[in-house]
């Protein structure tokens, strides 16, 4: 750390020493050798007892006065007012100055405007009446990011300059893409697989689950597992259905196979008496093919079986119960099939 340290410090005064104005400084540099502080040294580049700039370059200087102790503990750079611009401190038990571990940089009115605190492993930027902004540049000089810590922004440009990228905190917005460049923005699940996508060019949301359920309460004690036919009781309230040809069918609790719903309606987290029901969209439902074997494009309803789907045969008694239209086939048995909600 204290080599990094000592290599920063050499940058700075080499850039201090051959700015094209003339900056008086002084480099102190305090370290202990046993109990004893000694004082490094002091130079003025106005006098004749400046060294030779390429002492400063080749970090001489700092190599000898990191000889005479091997834990030094702060290194100072002044200006022409004796003034600190830059503190360097060294984490120490000892009489701490700041914050162990400190880079501190003030500005031409004393305050401080950069720290770099390794304790905390914190960067601040700016201060009251001085914003703090950060600038990341390309290969050509360019601006690549820049964080603007006035108007809160983050700003990202693209290699042809354009604002691609804006995260605005003064007006809680955020932007992305530009002229000549769609925006995009993918989300992506644990897994790694994208399952949302906003695509500025086309103006589409595109989701890659299912379908579109709703919660609704569940009576108490009811177990509703993914893919189980519900119906309303008396109080309104959801439980699996027991018969054939049920009118008060609501749909299927969604989540089943394959398919989840991509959007989700009234829901309520802190609610645990509560299930989502595919409204719309594709759904894998249980079914039940004892009767009649399911065929693809057939018309479901609820059958006697509680929280199963069967084949519509009575078109009479269908009507309010149909449930949905089946994608999948079901030949003898029970299992799962998957449907196109359309309640009728």
């Amino acid at each position: 750390m204290i080599s990094v340290i000592l290599k920063l410090v050499n940058k700075v005064l080499s850039s201090l020493v051959n700015s094209v104005y003339p900056v008086d400084f002084q480099l102190v540099c305090e370290y202990f050798w046993g109990y004893h502080v000694k004082t490094g040294y002091r130079f003025n580049t106005n006098t004749k007892d400046m060294p030779d700039k390429n002492l400063f370059n080749t970090s001489d200087l700092i190599k000898k006065v990191a000889k005479k102790s091997a834990t030094v503990k702060t290194i100072e750079v002044l200006n022409n007012a004796t003034f600190s611009t830059i503190y360097l401190n060294k984490p120490k038990k000892k009489r701490p100055t700041h914050s162990s571990g400190s880079i501190l940089s003030w500005d031409g009115n004393k305050r401080e405007v950069l720290r770099f605190e390794n304790e905390h492993a914190l960067l601040l930027v700016g201060t009251k009446g001085n914003e703090g902004d950060i600038v990341v540049k390309n290969s050509f000089g360019n601006y690549s990011i820049h964080l603007n810590g006035n108007e809160g922004q983050c700003l990202i440009y693209d290699s042809k300059k354009r604002k691609v990228f804006n995260i605005d905190g003064e007006n809680a917005n955020m932007h992305v893409g530009a002229k000549g460049k769609q925006g995009d923005i993918y989300l992506y699940n644990n897994k790694g697989l994208n399952t949302v996508h906003l695509s500025g060019q086309a103006g589409d949301i595109v989701l890659k689950n299912g379908d579109a359920a709703e919660h609704f309460d569940v009576a108490e004690n009811v177990l509703a597992n993914p893919g189980t036919i519900m119906v309303l009781n008396s109080d309104g309230k959801l439980i699996p259905s027991d018969e054939a040809y049920n009118t008060k069918v609501v749909g299927v609790v969604a989540g089943a196979g394959d398919y989840k719903p991509a959007i989700l309606l009234d829901a309520d987290e802190n609610s645990t008496n509560r299930v989502p029901i595919s409204i719309l969209g594709k759904v894998t439902c249980k079914a039940d093919a004892t009767n009649e074997p399911i065929q693809v494009g057939d018309m479901l309803t609820t059958s006697i079986l509680p929280g199963h789907a069967m084949k519509a045969t009575d078109f009479k008694k269908s009507f309010g119960a149909i449930v949905g239209k089946a994608l999948t086939s079901l030949t003898k048995g029970t299992g799962y099939v998957n449907m196109l909600v359309s309640l009728q």
